[in-house]
């Protein structure tokens, strides 16, 4: 008697199985690239880039112009308050709670490629996202008066403004993490831009009233999240399918590893604008504002590549859920070529032209020497590897990993921080080190994760492909 490789008499290969189950998002992925460069590019992206694209591109400018508008209008030292509240806003909040659209994402979208939807996982997430923002109010509440006076130059409503925003950005994420899970991309790209036009209405209209504190600005930062989720209610609790349960203790401690890395990442990412509103004397103060307005603009790279890896965590995750490493390998090389190649085509724009266009955007008041843009510029390219790299290792799992490379990046980023001399050159080197340090680090372990896989795909291969021969009784 001869039983075919893969199973059982008669019995289909799991793998086979797997893709089988596996929706069409996940069967758009790219095997292979070929043809010309236009073609490779679009090949190289995951299904989704482009509606999720356009959703940010709108959320980008109208962020842009929010900026611009609100620096011109308050002056460096009356601005420096809101640009600590920013990046503040946009340190602890999405650090915190990104991970709630990340592991919903992850679940569903493996669910997904295994022919499963699981509703709870939704209820499941949300519910420790929001003990995780009931502990983030009570801190918030309990640091205020050392926050208002640290980063805030003494306002008190930035405080009450950014307790507001985390059960705000806690709506946000989780329709963000549901709706990549889905596959629904389109309502994915609706949320930030809902956002950036939302935010970009409220600026509007405190303008009209003549508003000269950056408190009202703050509150409009603050909940434009919640009112840009309620936009796409309806695609999120249509996602919302019953299906079986994952146990608690998995996805509490999938949250936790990811809440340590989302945390590190985040204080790489955002940490610079809060650096230097702490460590500037009185002469100083308003270097926030100017360093704030010249992350924004070397940042624009790194920012609309959120679309694609927005879409590239449910992808990948499906390959790692069907054990289809050799796809997961292409998929993430091309797109850490892309990656790449955007970087370093920022670092070009940043160190020639960069500090005329932050002249015409935000005035003279806030312009930075060439060299100083073409600093941040490389940090933001070695970011925008790294985050590739990140999604990567979230959908293998290999959590404590991730949370030990971006560790490396914030202990970088302290030491040169502690090291250089003059306050905006020491961040600017803290940022390209530290990113540097995470990128190479997630390399490393990717590497020999992929090579532990590879080889044993290889060993299990000659056992599979030999039928497997039984005596006749």
């Amino acid at each position: 008697m001869t039983i075919p490789a893969g199973g059982a008499a008669g019995g289909p290969r799991p793998t086979a199985a797997v893709s089988a189950a596996q929706p069409d998002w996940v069967a758009d992925v790219p095997r292979s690239i070929s043809g010309p460069a236009w073609e490779r590019l679009r090949r190289a992206l995951p299904t989704g880039v482009g509606p999720v694209a356009i959703g940010l591109l709108v959320s980008g400018a109208a962020s842009y112009v929010f900026l611009a508008v609100t620096a011109r209008l308050l002056g460096p030292l009356r601005y420096a308050p809101l640009a600590s509240f920013w990046a503040l806003t946009f340190l602890i909040g999405p650090g915190f709670l990104a991970i709630i659209e990340r592991e919903t994402g992850r679940q569903l979208s493996s669910g997904a490629a295994l022919g499963v939807r699981d509703g709870p996982v939704v209820r499941r997430t949300g519910m420790l996202g929001g003990l995780l923002v009931l502990g983030l109010i009570v801190l918030t509440a309990a640091t205020a008066p050392l926050s208002a006076s640290r980063l805030f130059d003494g306002n008190e409503w930035l405080v009450v403004a950014f307790a507001l925003s985390l059960p705000a950005l806690w709506a946000q994420h989780l329709s963000w993490g549901t709706l990549a899970g889905n596959g629904k991309f389109r309502a994915y790209g609706r949320i930030s831009a809902a956002e950036g036009m939302i935010r970009l209405a409220g600026c509007g209209a405190i303008v009209l009233v003549g508003a000269a504190t950056a408190t009202p600005y703050g509150f409009v930062v603050a909940l434009t999240p919640l009112a840009a989720a309620l936009f796409v209610a309806p695609a999120v609790l249509s996602s919302n399918r019953m299906g079986p349960l994952i146990s608690l203790r998995e996805t509490s401690a999938s949250l936790s590893w990811l809440l340590v890395s989302s945390l590190l990442s985040s204080v790489l990412v955002n940490s610079g604008p809060i650096a230097v509103s702490l460590l500037a004397t009185g002469a100083d103060r308003a270097e926030t504002g100017r360093f704030l307005t010249g992350l924004v603009l070397v940042r624009v790279p790194l920012f609309l590549y959120n679309s694609a890896s927005a879409t590239l965590l449910p992808a990948l995750s499906a390959h790692a859920a069907a054990q289809e490493w050799r796809a997961f390998r292409s998929t993430l090389v091309h797109l850490s070529e892309v990656a790449t190649a955007v970087g370093l085509l920022g670092v070009l724009a940043a160190a020639t032209i960069g500090p005329e266009v932050l002249r015409l955007a935000f005035g003279a008041r806030f312009v930075l020497p060439h060299f100083d843009l073409a600093l941040l510029a490389g940090s933001a390219a070695a970011l925008l590897l790294a985050t590739t790299l990140s999604v990567a290792m979230m959908a293998t799992g290999t959590l404590v990993q991730l949370a030990a490379a971006w560790g490396a990046g914030v202990l970088g980023l302290v030491a040169v921080i502690a090291a250089v001399g003059p306050l905006l050159r020491r961040v600017e080197l803290g940022l390209l080190f530290g990113s540097l340090a995470s990128a190479v680090i997630m390399a490393g372990c990717l590497s020999a994760f992929l090579r532990t896989r590879f080889r044993a795909a290889d060993a299990a291969q000659p056992i599979r492909s030999r039928p497997l021969q039984i005596p006749e009784a």
